[in-house]
């Protein structure tokens, strides 16, 4: 871990003298104190705040991935995954947590605004990992009203809105938000971390019983990853994706929904025989 924050003050340190500003200047753009900057360029400080990095990264003008060389939280395909053991340093354990927040269904901006502050909640008590309910952006039992594209428009935008605000939590979360992708919507998992979105899971086991009838509604994942656009941008879709974080060495997160779990062959079979050691329903 030394090794890794060393890095990444040398990296900020050259960021700083190309662009030719002052340590005060960086403060000012960044939010960043002058003197916990200070602490970090002179490497009195042993660890870096994962909301400081993303600060500064947007005020030297890289990406988060670009300052850390690819470490931090990343998705990856199935099928390219490497073993690790999860890091010593905290003794292979990591804080996921659960939150239910009250929502209003079919409010759409009240509901993202719940979901923006259990985020900001679960970072203060140090949580890495969160996850919410299914479709929780707009209520699981909206009905036919999943067909209507107002709805869906404010889906897709507070889907964006939520992913934005929670850029300083450092918080890996899971939320539910219903998805459209090529004339077709989707039961979707949406990954964000750092105010952007890492990708985007469909169910997979759509259930159609009982009082269950999300056939009427939604259609089951794709077989193959694809993408998916969000407000004009283009993020990872599908299933086969697992979240590695070279933070907490080892730590890698498969997503399912719900019914998938209780399918002969859930997701969550092949992404742990793939490396997943943590899985989020």
């Amino acid at each position: 871990m030394e090794d890794f924050y060393g890095e990444v003050i040398k990296k900020l340190k050259k960021l700083k003298a190309e662009k030719g500003i002052t340590s005060e200047q960086l403060s000012k753009t960044s939010g960043v104190s002058l003197g916990t900057l200070n602490k970090l360029f002179a490497g009195s400080t042993g660890s870096i705040k994962l909301g400081t990095l993303s600060s500064l990264a947007d005020a030297l003008g890289v990406s988060l991935s670009d300052l850390t060389a690819g470490l931090g939280f990343a998705s990856k395909n199935v099928g390219n995954a490497e073993r690790k053991d999860i890091s010593k340093d905290n003794f292979g354990y990591v804080r996921v947590g659960v939150a239910t927040p009250e929502i209003k269904l079919a409010d759409v901006e009240y509901n993202a605004s719940a979901i923006i502050s259990a985020a900001k909640a679960a970072a203060e008590k140090d949580v890495k990992v969160l996850v919410l309910p299914e479709l929780c952006l707009t209520g699981y039992t909206c009905g036919d009203l999943f067909y209507q594209q107002a709805l869906l428009d404010a889906a897709e935008r507070y889907v964006a809105e939520v992913a934005q605000n929670t850029k300083e939590s450092g918080v890996l979360l899971f939320f539910g938000a219903p998805i459209r992708r090529e004339g077709k919507i989707y039961n979707c998992a949406i990954c964000c971390l750092f105010g952007k979105i890492l990708a985007v899971i469909p169910k997979t086991f759509l259930p159609n019983y009982n009082e269950f009838y999300e056939k009427r509604h939604f259609f089951p994942a794709p077989k193959e990853n694809a993408t998916v656009r969000i407000c004009g941008e283009e993020y990872p879709f599908g299933t086969g994706y697992i979240f590695e974080n070279a933070l907490m060495p080892g730590m890698r997160v498969g997503v399912e929904i719900c019914e998938d779990l209780w399918a002969a062959e859930p997701p969550s079979n092949r992404l742990t025989k793939s490396g997943a050691n943590i899985i989020v329903n």
